[in-house]
């Protein structure tokens, strides 16, 4: 994913996918932030994709 694509991502559709990683994996921010990926589930906290 690219920074364009995840700007066209509509703040409702991010909430929605927010709420499936809090429902459906709530353990993957831990895991992500331990790899050293934080941005798989800290996009919504103004993450700059490179």
């Amino acid at each position: 994913m690219t920074k364009g694509y995840f700007d066209s991502i509509s703040a409702e559709n991010k909430e929605l996918i927010q709420e499936q990683l809090d429902r459906s994996a709530p353990e993957l921010a831990g895991y992500a932030a331990k790899l050293g990926i934080p941005f798989i589930t800290d996009w919504h906290n103004g993450y700059e994709w490179a």
